[in-house]
């Protein structure tokens, strides 16, 4: 998962008016957002949905937040989605992961302690929060031809075509090591496919050996990966024993990487670039949410107590400025989207803030 970070200081009156305020680990809290709470175990849960690392924490953390304020837009904007519909993407997920079989789905909600209308509630926000990004940035999301330009220049090693070899392999058992010299001295008058059709314990023995157009290390160990590195096209190799089974190996043909002209690198520049502007998009997006969640749930809720707080919302990290340490900030007031953690926040009161009498 690329990384969000949403630094939010959340400090209340008394404690701006009195010392630095400290952000403090809260059982069972991992971040709260306007009112509602989420909770280390939802972040847990979600880590085990996802598979994510212990390491990621923070970042599915995010991600829940995120979630939530997209849900919330989406309950602002009337989205509505048919239960019927819902109902359709279950049966999908059942079929695809439980074998048709709904009883295994309840069985492993059970062993996990999820209630079934949780889940299903789940799947429904995972598709209204689908719905929500494609309709607000996926659809409308563009890479310009100068864009792309840029991206090709800046980034040609994204742009190059593999090199690829075919080989020809003769896989003999530990039983039948004693047949590899009758084996080499065949092919001065027998096609390599025909013996490797009679002798070999390859899976592609019966397409005579073949392994075509393969990078060499996502399909064999090292050893056979450095010794094909090294042969001229159109050799064979001496055999080569790795756990007691012998590989004789041709090589029939070679396809040397290179670099990709700007057309037929295209569509995965133009991809690269969409894909860049749309976590852009997202990114700003988010901030928008947070604004509007701090400043109409700010006035609503806590008119008068808080009109002295100050919550400085950070952007993601990759939109830090590079030459300076210090982010661009949204001045929000209210202490509305609280991230709970052990790290310290400092107060920050912005330079275009009017002094107090207090400050």
């Amino acid at each position: 998962m690329k990384r969000r970070w949403f630094e939010i200081m959340a400090v209340s009156a008394a404690v701006v008016l009195q010392t630095p305020a400290s952000a403090v680990e809260v059982d069972g809290v991992a971040a709260t957002v306007g009112s509602q709470p989420i909770l280390r175990s939802d972040v847990i849960h979600e880590m085990r949905r996802t598979n994510a690392p212990a390491e990621a924490f923070e970042d599915v953390r995010n991600a829940l937040i995120e979630r939530k304020l997209m849900l919330k837009a989406a309950g602002e904007s009337k989205m509505t989605l048919q239960e019927w519909v819902v109902d359709n993407r279950v049966r999908e997920i059942i079929e695809k992961g439980f074998d048709g079989d709904r009883n295994k789905l309840v069985a492993m909600l059970s062993q996990q302690k999820i209630p079934y209308t949780e889940w299903r509630q789940r799947i429904k926000d995972d598709m209204i929060v689908s719905a929500m990004r494609w309709n607000v940035i996926d659809k409308n999301v563009t890479a310009s031809p100068a864009e792309m330009r840029a991206e090709f220049a800046a980034h040609p090693e994204r742009y190059r075509a593999e090199g690829k070899v075919t080989v020809s392999v003769i896989l003999l058992k530990p039983e039948d090591a004693g047949k590899r010299e009758t084996v080499k001295a065949a092919l001065a008058d027998t096609p390599f496919a025909e013996l490797a059709k009679t002798h070999s314990a390859d899976t592609h023995a019966a397409d005579g050996g073949v392994w075509k157009d393969i990078r060499p290390e996502e399909v064999f160990r090292p050893e056979i990966c450095a010794e094909i590195a090294k042969m001229p096209k159109g050799t064979v190799s001496d055999w080569i024993e790795l756990g007691g089974w012998s590989f004789l190996l041709r090589k029939d043909e070679e396809t040397p990487a290179r670099a990709l002209s700007f057309a037929e690198a295209y569509d995965a520049v133009e991809d690269n670039v969409r894909r860049r502007n749309a976590e852009k998009m997202f990114a700003d997006w988010n901030l928008l949410l947070f604004d509007q969640l701090l400043f109409l749930e700010a006035y609503l809720d806590l008119k008068g107590s808080l009109r002295n707080c100050r919550a400085v919302c950070h952007p993601p990290l990759e939109h830090r400025n590079k030459d300076s340490s210090s982010f661009g900030t949204h001045v929000c007031p209210g202490a509305l989207v609280t991230l709970f953690s052990p790290q310290t926040w400092v107060p920050l009161v912005p330079e275009s803030s009017p002094p107090t009498s207090r400050q």
